[in-house]
């Protein structure tokens, strides 16, 4: 925690990259360097391929291998209690023959090495004003880099932010809380002047952009506003630069990523997403520049949960029309007969909106946070005439659509009953609406919930007129050449026509049989 181990925050040169041994035993050691190891004096292993006929004589299978037991050559060959390390090359003829658990295996695909997940974190170091917590060391066994598979690839420790929000006193800010141990006290150079105490001195902190000395003390007298400087460092976590994407971590003034890790470098897109690429959101501009054709308010744009970076402007300065917004209920919060005229910024559900008007200039809102309430933009044309110098809105809107903003409501009808006379039914649908403001959308919104089953109801129409078969004569045969006859064996089938009363004729098939 020194100043001077400023060295260990940059990165180590890659101009030579170093080299290491093997992941398995038996790809660095082979079988002759795992007898020089083992048995004093040898010089190799024994093979069967150069000692066949020593290996008959110690009564050796014709099947062993090295994975058994090493045999190693000093005078002689050996038979030794160790087995060949993993990896060691079992088969002369065959490079991807190794031993593994004492048998001679096909070799195994390498397997790349994973990391575990971060043990549980302790308590945050500080309450407020951000703290830096180290998490505890994670390994690289989920799983094991075996078979010549690579290692992890980061580090394994992790520093995060933790309790970033403001400190409410300047007692819980650890540099105002340093600073004050002075209070009462001139300090030392140009903070005593003719050597004189000042006892009733205040001290607050002092936030310096000198390169290299960010994050050390530096404490400012608010009588004389002399600086005084030492080497303390101040605490882990503290802003080291007015950009808060800088933090002090053990003395040194380090980048913090939008996900709050130290040493990262995720940023915030212009999507609001942290470590984006922009693709998530889309930003809208249009002109209102309708005609105004008497006094009163004109709807301009109704804003929706979630639009962010509002930007509205009239096109040119003008008396005739004011600016005005609404909630989603109606309630003025922004008009010309409301006090908010003269605040140059309130809060909205959460949400800060900012109002800015100089004289003989436009009016200009903006809005930068996502809204958390629905907004209306109206214009109130005051005087009933003149032309409308327009106003511009630009926002931007995630293309993701919410899906809790849409759920599926019945429809306010019934439909007509299914008969015109008698029994039939009525049926009520479902549609896909939107919550906020309850118009109809087209149903692929709501395709996150499956469709309700629809409403039926009976109904009943005055009554059907009476019907039944009837007996009537049969009439001629019209077209008779062109009716189908099918002969079979002897027997023969005519298709002809039934004249029921001269109105209803059914087709029948008559068979004639011998």
């Amino acid at each position: 925690r020194k100043p001077d181990a400023s060295c260990l925050a940059d990165k180590p040169g890659t101009a030579k990259q170093l080299t290491v041994p093997g992941a398995e035993p038996g790809q660095s050691y082979s079988a002759d360097i795992q007898c020089q190891v083992s048995v004093p004096g040898s010089r190799r292993a024994c093979s069967r391929e150069q000692d066949n006929d020593v290996m008959r004589a110690l009564s050796i299978s014709d099947t062993w291998t090295v994975c058994e037991f090493l045999v190693c050559f000093t005078n002689q060959c050996l038979i030794t209690s160790n087995s060949a390390a993993d990896f060691t090359l079992c088969d002369v003829d065959d490079d991807n023959k190794v031993c593994l658990r004492g048998h001679c295996v096909d070799k195994p695909k390498p397997r790349n090495g994973g990391w575990s997940q971060y043990y549980p974190k302790g308590p945050c170091p500080r309450s407020c004003g951000g703290g830096v917590l180290v998490d505890p060391m994670r390994y690289c066994n989920n799983p094991n880099p075996r078979f010549g598979g690579r290692n992890c690839i980061g580090s394994n420790v992790r520093q995060r932010l933790c309790n970033e929000q403001p400190c409410s006193s300047a007692r819980e800010n650890p540099r105002d809380a340093e600073c004050a141990k002075m209070n009462g006290f001139a300090g030392s150079g140009n903070c005593q002047p003719g050597g004189k105490r000042a006892v009733r001195s205040h001290w607050v902190s002092y936030n310096s952009d000198v390169p290299g000395k960010e994050c050390l003390l530096h404490c400012q007298m608010k009588e004389t506003g002399c600086i005084h400087s030492d080497h303390t460092i101040v605490a882990d976590g503290m802003p080291c630069t007015n950009n808060g994407s800088f933090r002090c971590v053990y003395g040194n003034c380090m980048a913090v990523g939008c996900d709050g890790t130290i040493g990262s470098n995720k940023v915030v897109d212009g999507c609001n997403i942290c470590g984006g690429d922009n693709s998530t959101c889309k930003e809208i501009t249009k002109i209102f520049n309708g005609t105004l054709n008497r006094k009163g308010y004109y709807l301009v744009k109704k804003f929706d949960v979630g639009n962010f970076r509002i930007h509205i402007e009239e096109l040119s300065a003008s008396d005739a029309t004011s600016l005005s917004l609404r909630d989603s209920d109606g309630n003025y919060l922004l008009d010309s007969h409301t006090t908010n005229k003269d605040w140059p910024e309130w809060d909205y559900n959460g949400t800060l909106i900012v109002y800015r008007q100089v004289a003989g200039q436009p009016e200009v809102i903006t809005i930068a946070n996502p809204l958390t309430r629905p907004l209306q933009l109206w214009v109130h044309f005051v005087v009933g005439h003149g032309p409308n110098p327009g106003i511009r809105y630009t926002f931007t809107r995630n293309k993701t659509r919410v899906v809790d903003n849409f759920h599926w409501s019945l429809l306010p009808e019934w439909s007509g009953c299914s008969v015109t006379c008698g029994s039939g039914i009525r049926v009520r649908n479902y549609h896909c609406y939107r919550k906020q403001r309850g118009v109809p959308v087209k149903e692929k919104f709501c395709d996150h919930t499956p469709k309700p089953p629809h409403q039926v109801m009976t109904c009943r129409k005055s009554s059907c007129p009476t019907t039944d078969w009837l007996v009537g004569m049969w009439s001629m045969v019209r077209n008779l050449p062109t009716l189908t006859t099918i002969m079979f064996g002897t027997g023969m089938c005519v298709s002809v026509l039934c004249e029921v009363f001269s109105r209803l004729y059914i087709a029948i098939e008559v068979c004639f049989m011998p």
